[in-house]
């Protein structure tokens, strides 16, 4: 399976508890899903918005993509800060948070960016608003995967399909975890991840890379 060096740092970087378990795909899929789902919304968006500062503030993300080993450290740092109990699920939630940040060019394009900064009066709801529609197009082929179902098997047909995509030169499986996993943790109620708007845009980041 081929992956992008940033892909691999952040998954052993930040996945600690789950070092021992990169073999084992499925569950490290499955405490993603877990972590994401258990944080409240308030926290999600809380240590999204440290990462973006942080990564801002000591990686210059807001001139380029940021440094991956910067933003790993930020995330860390984030995290050890928090309490103890509290660690373990930081770290497995900053994963997808950060391989999405890192993603975000990749799935939105640069002119559909500037049109949110120059006609939104939140570039970040913005953002958030397309990504959502992007990963929901990404999660609307998963739920069209032969034997699909929304159950405890839903890490196992995520691993498959994003594998699938990976081995077709599409998406990384890390990119495409990260992304049907925040679509699927964040959907407000339950069921609702295996039900993607039937309108969705491309499955695949907007100009057509694999990230």
């Amino acid at each position: 399976m081929r992956r992008t060096a940033a892909a691999v740092a952040v998954l052993v970087a930040l996945a600690v508890p789950a070092r021992a378990q990169l073999d084992d795909r499925p569950r490290y899929v499955g405490q993603l899903l877990a972590a994401v789902q258990t944080m409240n919304q308030a926290a999600r968006r809380s240590l999204v918005k440290e990462l973006r500062i942080g990564a801002r503030q000591k990686c210059r993300a807001a001139f380029s993509t940021p440094d991956v080993k910067c933003v790993l450290t930020v995330a860390q740092t984030i995290c050890a800060a928090r309490p103890s109990g509290q660690q373990a699920r930081c770290r497995f939630v900053g994963d997808v948070a950060v391989t999405n940040f890192l993603a975000e060019k990749e799935w939105v394009d640069k002119n559909t960016r500037v049109n949110l900064m120059n006609n939104s009066d939140d570039f970040q709801a913005g953002m958030r608003k397309e990504l959502r529609a992007r990963y929901a197009g990404l999660v609307a082929g998963l739920t069209m995967m032969r034997g699909f179902t929304n159950d405890a098997s839903m890490p196992s047909a995520i691993d498959r399909f994003c594998a699938t995509r990976s081995k077709r030169r599409v998406l990384t499986w890390s990119r495409c975890v990260a992304a049907v996993v925040w679509y699927i943790a964040t959907s407000p109620k339950p069921g609702a991840a295996a039900k993607a708007p039937a309108n969705t845009p491309k499955q695949a980041p907007s100009n057509g890379r694999q990230p």
